[in-house]
């Protein structure tokens, strides 16, 4: 349940988490700059991934997306960016500050797991400003996101992916980056163009299950609006035909989790926190202290419960692929936390509750089809 400790928990952990997150054991990928002259930063200047190739024998390819929030109109992208006459080169919005090697723990540096230690690595970092999920342009910047992901695919296909049946891609991200997985999951196979025959899918998305529910503080004009804002202007080209069907008029539910997720039809393992620190932060201003916010933030447990629930009872894959995996996979733990699995204390050590299960031993009962 939410309480001190789990709290307390949380601020103690984060520290070490960064401490850890530069050890030895790190993989390290190299940055590859893209080409294609639409997949840009929100800035102009060129995108890219970071790229390590894994065992020769590996048919296991992971491609991940950075978290790190978005911007949704001139002030808050002005804040994120600088101005567009004076911009701040942040890695959020340039890649001009890009560095050329990026250590990665977590699932890309995991314990005692050779088949994913060994597979072949992409990361994209996050410098679109739109979710990964756009294809526009807009106060006087790019917001290119699916794009870039379209020339990563591409590349990743140049690189082997899909070259022979057998090949299986983990496709997923953190925060952000797990919202714009889930946005384009159903798609990756169609972008990696005639690789994708042979290839199965499996999407691991970390922390993209917004819910829709009033802010606590005053303060906050809620992620319904935000989102609701960047939908009105980033032209995102995945929002699924059945979803915009059934949203007439709220199209942006589409790029929204509470009401996107349910329309995924490719295998999945969601990372839900039931005290997801990220939304509960913004909607309440902080850590949820006295106890009216206490209360507000068990409401989002239980709303998050209900619903992972409900993804789990109302499951029905798409016979879109021939895989060993067409089952989804819910973990959600009753944590204050958010989007863990890049850090290997969160990915490979970290329970809560119940049955003392972390991030990576339900990764491999999905993968393995063991899924309970």
């Amino acid at each position: 349940r939410f309480s001190s400790l789990a709290i307390m928990g949380a601020r103690a952990m984060r520290p070490f988490l960064i401490l850890v997150a530069s050890c030895a054991a790190a993989a390290e990928l190299t940055l590859v700059p893209l080409k294609d002259p639409l997949a840009v930063c929100t800035d102009g200047s060129p995108a890219g991934y970071y790229w390590k190739p894994g065992a020769k024998n590996s048919k296991l390819w992971i491609v991940y997306l950075e978290g790190g929030g978005w911007c949704w109109d001139k002030e808050t992208c002005n804040q994120r960016c600088g101005t567009v006459a004076k911009p701040n080169n942040s890695t959020m919005c340039s890649s001009t500050a890009f560095l050329p090697k990026r250590p990665l723990d977590g699932i890309f540096s995991p314990a005692q797991d050779k088949p994913l230690a060994e597979a072949h690595k992409i990361f994209v970092p996050y410098c679109t400003s739109d979710g990964h999920m756009g294809n526009a342009t807009a106060m006087g910047r790019h917001f290119r996101g699916a794009a870039v992901i379209q020339a990563v695919l591409r590349a990743a296909a140049g690189r082997g992916l899909g070259s022979a049946p057998g090949d299986r891609v983990l496709f997923g991200g953190t925060s952000a980056g797990g919202r714009g997985a889930m946005v384009h999951l159903d798609y990756v196979r169609g972008m990696l163009g005639p690789a994708g025959k042979n290839v199965e899918v499996l999407g691991v998305l970390d922390s993209p299950l917004w819910i829709d529910i009033q802010p606590f503080s005053k303060s906050f004009i809620g992620f319904d609006n935000i989102t609701s804002k960047v939908h009105s202007y980033i032209q995102n080209p995945h929002l699924d035909d059945l979803c915009v069907a059934r949203n007439p008029g709220a199209e942006w539910r589409c790029m929204f989790g509470q009401y996107r997720m349910p329309f995924l039809r490719t295998p999945y393992i969601v990372y839900a926190s039931q005290y997801d620190a990220y939304q509960l932060g913004n909607n309440v201003g902080h850590e949820p202290v006295t106890g009216a916010e206490r209360a507000y933030a068990e409401e989002f447990a239980r709303r998050t419960r209900k619903l992972v629930g409900q993804l789990k009872a109302d499951w029905k894959p798409a016979p879109v692929q021939a895989g060993r995996v067409t089952q989804n996979a819910v973990f959600s733990w009753a944590c204050y936390n958010h989007a863990v699995s890049t850090w290997s204390e969160g990915f490979d050590k970290l329970f809560c509750t119940g049955k003392k299960v972390t991030e990576h031993e339900a990764l491999d009962r999905f993968m393995g089809s063991g899924v309970d």
